[in-house]
């Protein structure tokens, strides 16, 4: 397919011979819509494709796009090993796992949650019945402005 794909010189101007491949056997919807520019190139990689994947379902029982991800994940294995990526780490919880570990305790849990509920509740009425006042002292406002206006 690279020969191909270079002999033709198709999409070689964006992209790497290998990668437009590997992406027409991965079946990329956006690359081979780029690549229907050129229908002719485009129709002799999608009928390579289609021949690669009888033969792996014939003979691995298995499509393209599961073995290029295999390999990937193969080579990202191997980089692994080597001790690419890795680095010392020292675990030290954050506030958020300190705080968790105690309220998801198995006693202490509901308890703190129990409190919790009763000082939002006290919260709620203590501190709503300023703005209820208000809103009682408003009408009562508009009530008396309301016989004013009548009465007149």
């Amino acid at each position: 397919m690279t020969e191909l794909i270079e002999k033709e010189e198709f999409m070689t101007d964006k992209y790497p011979s290998r990668w437009l491949a590997v992406k027409y056997v991965e079946e990329d919807e956006n690359i081979q819509l780029k690549g229907k520019e050129n229908v002719n190139t485009h129709d002799k990689l999608v009928e390579i494709v289609k021949r690669l994947a009888k033969h792996t379902d014939k003979t691995l029982n298995t499509y393209p796009e599961a073995i290029i991800a295999d390999y990937r994940y193969g080579y990202i294995q191997s980089l692994l090993k080597q001790g690419v990526g890795s680095r010392e780490y020292t675990y030290k919880p954050d506030l958020s796992e300190k705080i968790d570990k105690v309220v998801t305790q198995r006693m202490l849990g509901p308890l703190i949650m129990l409190g919790i509920l009763y000082l939002l509740f006290r919260f709620t009425f203590q501190l709503g019945a300023y703005p209820q006042g208000w809103v009682e002292d408003g009408f009562s406002y508009l009530g008396h402005l309301g016989n004013y206006i009548y009465q007149q």
